[in-house]
């Protein structure tokens, strides 16, 4: 089956899944590939002998998965740390690895100038978080530069800039946290403003 496909729970569910996990896997190091049909949110395997469902264009979860697909590839080839440092451990560190309990990992992305960074956090349950604790590299503003959730991609939040104020408070090895509302099924791109 395709990915979309493989996705758990309903219809709505499986979009906000998918969603997630690419904009979790874009902002991986490494080269990107996306399987023929994927941008498409195909639930059927590709088959060498028939054409891609270009007809799913017509349907607005389809439509809107494509379209976020395309921001997403834009956002990447625009943030510099998501491909600036690949081949060494500079370009990346993990903010949360083991919050296994909540099923949330959250890593930062450092691009090669001091401070240019894009922190990334993906909820892959279905359960919202609310003041979700966050480290970060240092004090300040931080705002959501991209959230798969949001209604233009076929997500239930409103686009909106939120921001969030750093606190002191030591947390796995940083010294400044945020806490952030992150939804069910979710990545969020985060960056210092």
């Amino acid at each position: 089956c395709s990915l979309l496909n493989k996705m758990f729970g309903d219809y709505e569910e499986k979009f906000s899944a998918y969603r997630a996990l690419l904009a979790y896997y874009l902002a991986l190091p490494g080269k990107k590939m996306l399987f023929m049909g994927g941008e498409l949110g195909e639930f059927i395997e590709w088959r060498y002998d028939e054409g891609l469902e270009w007809h799913l264009l017509e349907y607005d979860k389809h439509k809107k998965l494509n379209d976020y697909i395309k921001t997403i590839n834009n956002y990447y080839l625009l943030a510099k740390p998501f491909w600036q440092n690949e081949e060494n451990w500079d370009g990346f560190s993990w903010i949360n690895d083991g919050d296994n309990d909540r099923s949330v990992i959250s890593f930062i992305r450092k691009g090669k100038k001091r401070g240019d960074n894009v922190l990334v956090v993906s909820n892959f349950t279905p359960v919202e978080r609310k003041k979700y604790l966050i480290g970060v590299p240092s004090a300040g503003e931080y705002v959501v530069d991209m959230d798969s959730s949001w209604d233009a991609f076929g997500g239930s939040r409103v686009k909106r800039r939120v921001k969030y104020k750093t606190k002191k408070q030591n947390f796995l090895g940083f010294s400044n946290v945020i806490e952030i509302n992150l939804e069910g099924l979710s990545t969020v791109y985060i960056k210092k403003e």
